[in-house]
């Protein structure tokens, strides 16, 4: 008995087992449908790059620029000039006959009688109140209380006289120059065989300092007087030597000014195809005849240097024509001037 209720026992039990787990079955899956059906589908992880971050500000090139074919360029405005310095040349023929010598000289060369023109030439020079004055033909303005009277009458700070090599008149036709400015260093130059028409040359070269600190060289010259084609030839020789001597000072402030004994027409050529620029128009010349052209009276300059517009100091000029009745009467030249405009390099 006991072995068969073990056996009965067991098969309802074994049969309620499976009936239990299989509702448990039934049961889980209906769950598991039920949490299936409410739940999210899970999400597939999967690597992604790391997202660009956008920057807070938009940086733009400050050096970009788009053309505009219709456009008109823009033109920079014209530096203004350093300084404007105020340069007179003038021929006085013989020194204005400051001296019994050189009025007695005057009278030989170039038969001009009566009393000396010293003080009227300075009174003109006095009226155009050049900062850099070139004068040819300082007859015996070497001596000491000339210069010096020179100096105070016309304002100068400094000046120098050079040599007259020419002839058995010592300095009896030299070239000088006064100016408001430092000279700091100054010679004679000469040019030529001693003795032959080729050294009747005349000049002077000083380099000046202004108060802007600008160097400027200055060649005062006086060239032969002598006529026809041996003047010609002389002539052009000399310029010559002067051209050698201005592009020794390659990118500075020259200034080339003097009694050329020829008119621009001649000199023009050779200085031109040297860079050198001449006071064609402007000048105080200009301003009574029309034109420089004829005037062998002449000032140039190297490109870095203008000639500044009349228009810049009207009253400088008209100083200048008041006088113009008197030049006549004081040399058998008139002055030459100018405005001379320094640029920043």
């Amino acid at each position: 008995m006991g072995r068969r209720w073990r056996f009965i026992i067991t098969i309802p039990m074994l049969l309620v087992l499976i009936a239990c787990g299989s509702r448990q079955t039934d049961l889980g899956l209906e769950v598991l449908s039920e949490r299936t059906e409410t739940s999210a589908p899970m999400q597939t992880i999967t690597s992604s790059p790391t997202p660009t971050v956008a920057p807070t500000h938009t940086i733009t090139p400050t050096n970009t620029f788009t053309p505009n074919p219709s456009s008109t360029p823009t033109r920079m405005p014209s530096p203004e000039p350093v300084e404007i310095v105020r340069l007179m040349q003038y021929n006085i023929i013989l020194g204005g006959a400051v001296t019994p010598r050189c009025k007695n000289l005057r009278l030989l060369f170039d038969g001009w009688e009566g009393e000396s023109t010293f003080e009227d030439a300075l009174a003109i020079i006095k009226s155009a109140d050049p900062d850099i004055l070139v004068v040819n033909e300082a007859c015996d303005w070497r001596l000491s209380h000339i210069s010096e009277h020179v100096v105070e009458s016309l304002g100068m700070n400094d000046f120098f006289v050079g040599e007259d090599f020419v002839g058995g008149y010592p300095d009896a036709a030299p070239d000088a120059i006064f100016t408001k400015y430092k000279i700091v260093e100054a010679e004679s130059l000469r040019f030529g065989e001693p003795n032959t028409i080729d050294s009747v040359f005349r000049g002077i070269k000083a380099t000046i300092i202004t108060p802007s600190n600008v160097e400027l060289i200055i060649f005062g010259v006086h060239l032969v007087h002598e006529t026809g084609d041996v003047g010609n030839r002389v002539r052009y020789a000399q310029i010559d030597y002067l051209i050698e001597e201005i592009e020794r000072h390659q990118n500075s402030f020259v200034i080339l000014t003097g009694d050329m004994n020829e008119t621009y027409h001649f000199t023009r050529k050779p200085l031109e195809e040297v860079g050198m620029i001449g006071l064609l128009e402007g000048g105080v010349n200009h301003r009574w005849t029309g034109e420089n052209w004829s005037s062998i009276d002449q000032i140039w300059v190297t490109p870095n240097l203008k000639f500044h517009p009349w228009s810049q100091d009207i009253e400088y000029y008209d100083n200048l024509e008041n006088t113009n009745k008197q030049w006549k009467a004081v040399s058998d030249h008139n002055p030459e001037a100018a405005l001379i405009a320094i640029y920043p390099p």
